[in-house]
């Protein structure tokens, strides 16, 4: 099962997933994860806000 997974624009560029070495995809998935989580909890933070109008 070799099937080409292609490009992806990831923080603000575009990722070949196909030739990214594995270390640069993890380091990518780490930022992108540690970013989502910040958001998430910021997100969670107004709503709570917001909730208690």
């Amino acid at each position: 099962m070799n099937e080409q997974m292609g490009e992806m624009f990831v923080e603000g560029r575009i990722v070949n997933l196909d030739k990214e070495p594995v270390e640069n995809l993890e380091r990518i998935l780490s930022e992108v994860s540690e970013k989502e989580e910040k958001s998430r909890d910021k997100l969670d933070n107004l709503m709570s806000k917001l909730i208690s109008i």
